[in-house]
């Protein structure tokens, strides 16, 4: 692989990824608040407030309360109105890189629908729409596909020998290159310059690659080399790194790697 072409599957890599946090912030918690706040100023009590001494201090200087009611829900219904426009346009952006990357069209249709379901539930003519449980479950929903769609692109770009060793040596220390060398069983320097790579080699790299995309933001560089080099009695008191040839072991490390990458997750 090129150079040019490896620094487009890692912008494509980070792309997706900055993509799915902003769509997470917006459908977790800038909407909802917005949702919320649209809903506060529609059904704020006026009987309260017009016995609240605040209020009536107010009156007396002009100020009309059903006015400022009403300015308050304009303001609300049209911030909810730019947040879903913009949710919209995220999701858009977002399906183009994962179609681009190839991933499953049945992750895309899912979100697609998702997205057809949030407009049908924020249109209300009445302007009256609150943060209901459907509304916050199809939110949900769609931070959910875009996850799993996420994952299943960075995956695929990992999925390549060259990308899977630059990928993994970017996440392991660099001061210490034979440690690096020792995991993947390459030296990461010189590889991908050569046609021929052995099927082992290739399972290897794989593995190791999917195992750093797990565990990269439970552990620091540093600390991904002590895992590696730690025993486990699941292991039979042997190290990952010592097992990582051997498939007999495979779905126990991929398995406690997602364990870790799903508690970081919550």
């Amino acid at each position: 692989m090129s150079t040019t072409a490896f620094a487009n599957q890692n912008l494509m890599f980070t792309s997706v990824e900055d993509e799915a946090t902003e769509i997470a912030v917006l459908a977790r918690s800038r909407l909802p608040q917005m949702l919320r706040r649209l809903g506060a100023a529609v059904t704020a009590p006026s009987d309260r407030r017009s016995r609240d001494l605040w209020w009536r201090i107010r009156g007396v200087f002009g100020r009309d309360e059903a006015a400022e009611r009403k300015a308050a829900i304009v303001s609300a219904s049209l911030e909810v109105a730019t947040l879903a426009d913009e949710l919209q346009l995220k999701i858009e952006q977002f399906l183009n890189l994962a179609s681009f990357a190839g991933s499953p069209p049945a992750y895309q249709q899912d979100l697609r629908e998702s997205r057809l379901t949030l407009n049908q539930l924020l249109l209300d003519v009445g302007g009256t729409k609150e943060l209901d449980l459907e509304t916050f479950k199809t939110l949900s929903e769609i931070v959910d596909l875009v996850e799993l769609t996420r994952r299943d692109v960075q995956r695929r770009m990992i999925d390549d020998p060259v990308v899977g060793v630059r990928f993994s040596t970017g996440h392991l220390p660099a001061d210490q290159p034979e440690a690096v060398q020792e995991i993947l069983g390459v030296n990461p320097v010189d590889f991908g310059l050569s046609s021929g790579v052995d099927r082992r080699v290739t399972r290897r790299i794989h593995l190791v690659a999917q195992l750093v995309y797990d565990l990269r933001f439970s552990h620091t560089p540093e600390g991904l080399l002590a895992w590696f080099r730690q025993p486990f009695p699941e292991l039979d008191g042997r190290s990952p790194i010592a097992v990582l040839d051997d498939p007999e072991y495979e779905q126990w490390l991929r398995s406690y790697a997602r364990g870790l990458r799903s508690q970081v997750a919550t």
